[in-house]
Order: structure tokens, then sequence, then C-alpha cells
């Protein structure tokens, strides 16, 4: 029952709003690539890839001074990372996962 779906999605957000816990499911559907903000300095690619093959398959991590992108092979496997890792402490730094903002650079079309 979608009603009931979208309401018990509705309740958690609001459960979880004053927590700054954002709700289970985002409405972006599709996406595979996340934003990793706030690394420290220690952490590494295969770091990276370590932590999010948890939760699926990784098909690349690309890796910049203090971020990275992490692409998965299903969305919801990114969305899985997503949920459970923004906020996590990894190397002593709490780290920010959120969904890309566009596609890779470097990608002509």
């Amino acid at each position: 029952d979608p009603f009931r779906t979208k309401n018990r999605v509705f309740i958690i957000h609001k459960l979880f709003a004053p927590f700054g816990k954002m709700p289970r499911y985002d409405d972006r559907s599709g996406t595979t690539r996340l934003y990793v903000g706030r690394l420290s300095s220690r952490t590494r690619s295969r770091d990276l890839e370590d932590l999010f093959s948890r939760y699926g398959r990784v098909r690349d991590v690309d890796m910049k001074r203090d971020f990275a992108f992490v692409e998965f092979s299903d969305s919801r496997d990114a969305d899985d990372a997503r949920y459970s890792l923004n906020g996590r402490e990894v190397d002593g730094s709490r780290i920010i996962v959120e969904f890309a903002k566009g596609g890779p650079r470097g990608q002509g079309g």
C-alpha cells in the first residue's frame, strides 16, 4: 500500500528531524555516486573502499585532498551507505556522505 509506505517515511522523518538525521529514503532514486566530505588527511582510497563495500559493490573511489566520490553499482546500496555513514567518525573526522550533485567531471558528451 503506497499510502502506508509514504506515511511511514513521513513519520520516520518527523521522528528523526529534531536529531538532524535524514529520512531513510531519498527521492533521488537511481543515483549511484556519493560525495564524501571532511575526510581526515590519514584516510586513504583503500580505507574508503573497505568501508563503503560493506553496503554493496563499489565501482570506483575518486579520492581528492579532503573529499572523495564513491560510485556504487546499485543506487540502493549507495542510499544504504549514505544513510548509515553520514556523520560517522572515520580516522578522527566526522564525515559527510551525501548524493553527489551532477556527474563526474571530464565526461564530455
